[in-house]
């Protein structure tokens, strides 16, 4: 791209001021999630080393005749929990130390194409006749809940089960549009950095329309159509303020309507370029985070895997205890 710029206009300066400012987001973006990397594995040992001095001390806090230590099957379990601790503090270790230069997760173009085919044919109808067995089953549950305890928790949580049944196919729906928007806010500042880097040396129409080959799977669609649409219709209003316009995205809206602008050459062009990129910057380091988040930081595998382990161990050192506890009673009657 650079030396396509400089063979046409000879100066790069402004391109890799635009790219040294991605750069920076970039950086950031990385460091922070490095440093919840960090965070998360020493928060993870603590965690994890706190509850097996916890078991230890649960182990030692009953009298001797009482004493679960010597239980073939407790000696077991504490090998088990500290065979685990190894293994739990590898698997961060090595998320930590894995290649941050990786690229961040991206929706695939099979999985946008689908999640747009759903939004755009929704028919409730034929949705409705989808999910009707999983309406019937829930009924049929509301009503055995309140036959047999009939309490007033029991008729809400029918009532409950049984509206969220009757709309499911509506909060299935919800959930495809919410899983698109997310990816398009994530991947949109992106697109437009693309944009205003292609600027340097083309009009806004033309930078969206050289923009179609690079576009993100989830914007491709749309960048395509009104970049077909700025072909023929040059600073075409409907073609900026249509994009996206049915997921009602304030961002995008007053993005493309800047765009459009600086299309038409409007008073005061180069404060609106300004004042475009400086938001973007900050979307776009959002757009970087959010995009290394779902590379996946084992935040709640941190908290998760320690607690849940350690629970069970402790429901095993209750039943040794129990166990024990019988066999004093029975040999004191014996």
């Amino acid at each position: 791209y650079l030396l396509k710029s400089e063979q046409l206009g000879g100066n790069v300066e402004s391109e890799f001021r635009i790219i040294e400012k991605q750069r920076k987001a970039w950086a950031t973006a990385v460091e922070e999630y490095h440093q919840k990397l960090v965070h998360n594995r020493l928060e993870g040992v603590l965690l994890y080393g706190g509850l097996l001095l916890f078991c230890a001390w649960f182990m030692h806090a009953f009298p001797e005749n009482l004493s679960i230590i010597r239980l073939t099957g407790i000696q077991l379990l504490n090998t088990v929990m500290l065979a685990l601790f190894v293994v739990f503090f590898v698997v961060l270790d090595t998320k930590l130390n894995t290649s941050l230069l990786k690229e961040a997760i991206v929706m695939s173009k099979e999985r946008a194409t689908e999640l747009f085919t759903d939004i755009q044919n929704y028919d409730q109808k034929v949705e409705k006749k989808k999910y009707l067995k999983v309406v019937v089953l829930s009924i049929i549950c509301s009503v055995l809940l309140i036959v047999v305890k009939p309490t007033a928790f029991s008729f809400a949580m029918g009532i409950i089960l049984t509206v969220v049944s009757l709309n499911f196919h509506k909060i299935i729906l919800m959930l495809k549009i919410y899983e698109v928007k997310q990816e398009i806010q994530k991947e949109f500042p992106k697109w437009l950095f693309d944009v205003a880097l292609l600027m340097q040396r083309n009009s806004v129409d033309g930078s969206i329309q050289k923009s179609r080959e690079i576009a993100s799977p989830v914007l491709s669609a749309e960048v395509k159509r009104i970049g077909d649409i700025l072909e023929k219709r040059p600073a075409d209003a409907d073609a900026y303020m249509s994009f996206f316009a049915d997921f009602n995205i304030l961002m995008i809206e007053n993005t493309m309507r800047s765009l459009r602008s600086l299309a038409l050459g409007e008073k005061g062009s180069n404060e609106i370029m300004v004042e475009l990129m400086e938001t973007n910057l900050k979307r776009l380091e959002k757009a970087e985070k959010d995009s290394l988040s779902l590379k996946g930081d084992l935040s709640s595998v941190v908290e998760l895997v320690p607690v849940g382990l350690i629970t069970i161990g402790t429901i095993g050192y209750c039943i040794g205890l129990l166990i024990v506890a019988l066999k004093t009673v029975l040999t004191l009657v014996g």
